[in-house]
């Protein structure tokens, strides 16, 4: 909220991740916050628990009951009172926006270069080259696409999805790839509920950011919030300096799985390449 109103606040980067954190907070994903609380902590993460607070408490006050153990707006139908929950959440983000501000200095951008570089080649001032940027590197492949999950528990899925990333070149190792996988699940599951998971994992043990995408019929357990069993499966994999690619890719496809339509159309999916199609279609 804060990079929406007070961009004077924050960098080019930053204020596209803001924009990120729209849809991450809407389905519970708190990775988002980590790059701005990690430039200030002793600042910002004051701001962060001031904020949250606020929500806290008067949601205690309006005996607002939210019987999910995490957040995000996927279980908006499981709360008593939705709009004055949400009322609540909108009252301590503005609190905290304003915090975050008071806290914070003005940013002093450089002026931003132009759309494809130039460059003046071989000392010659009147040769002038245009550099065109690589297209993007997609992150979905048939080959980590699964249409029949075998696994039935939470270490059996993870480990089936690592394996494809692992078959697929994707991983220098899968072992430490998995730790990281599990560290972020001891944060908070992963099982976002409405028959989706998400598992994901920023660590040098990946080669090549890539999503897993596994797909069941009968569904598995992943420890869900909503404690109900989960059909669709993405393991995000990216490196620790792909930036904030996990984060876009968190927002992406969790933009897109809010829609049932689209949930509908990899549930119905014919072939692996069909579930690439529709996840690569902006």
């Amino acid at each position: 909220m804060a990079a929406t109103f007070w961009k004077n606040r924050f960098t080019k980067d930053d204020r596209a991740a803001g924009l990120i954190n729209y849809v991450l907070g809407c389905t519970h994903i708190t990775e988002g916050a980590i790059p701005f609380a990690a430039k200030n902590p002793l600042k910002v993460l004051p701001v962060l628990m001031i904020g949250s607070s606020v929500s806290a408490v008067l949601s205690y006050l309006m005996e607002i009951e939210v019987p999910a153990p995490h957040g995000g707006f996927l279980i908006l139908g499981l709360v008593n009172k939705p709009l004055l929950w949400v009322g609540c959440i909108l009252v301590g983000s503005a609190i905290g926006a304003v915090l975050y501000v008071l806290v914070t200095p003005k940013v002093v951008e450089a002026a931003e270069a132009s759309a494809g570089s130039l460059a003046v080649s071989g000392g010659n001032a009147g040769t002038v080259s245009r550099t065109e940027a690589k297209p993007a590197q997609s992150l979905y492949h048939a080959n980590t696409v699964t249409l029949q999950v075998k696994g039935k528990t939470k270490d059996e899925v993870i480990e089936e999805m690592a394996s494809l990333l692992e078959k697929d070149g994707t991983l220098t190792d899968k072992e430490t790839f998995k730790k990281a996988i599990y560290e972020r699940e001891a944060m908070s599951t992963t099982g976002m509920g409405m028959g989706i998971a998400i598992p994901h994992a920023k660590t040098n043990a990946v080669k090549i950011p890539r999503v897993a995408v596994g797909i069941s019929k009968e569904g598995f357990d992943f420890a869900s919030e909503d404690g109900e069993p989960a059909h669709l499966v993405f393991m995000i994999a990216t490196n620790e300096n792909g930036g904030d690619l996990h984060l876009k890719t968190l927002a992406e496809l969790s933009g897109k799985l809010m829609h049932e339509e689209f949930t509908d159309s990899l549930m119905n999916a014919k072939s692996r390449e069909e579930i690439v199609r529709l996840l690569e279609n902006k």
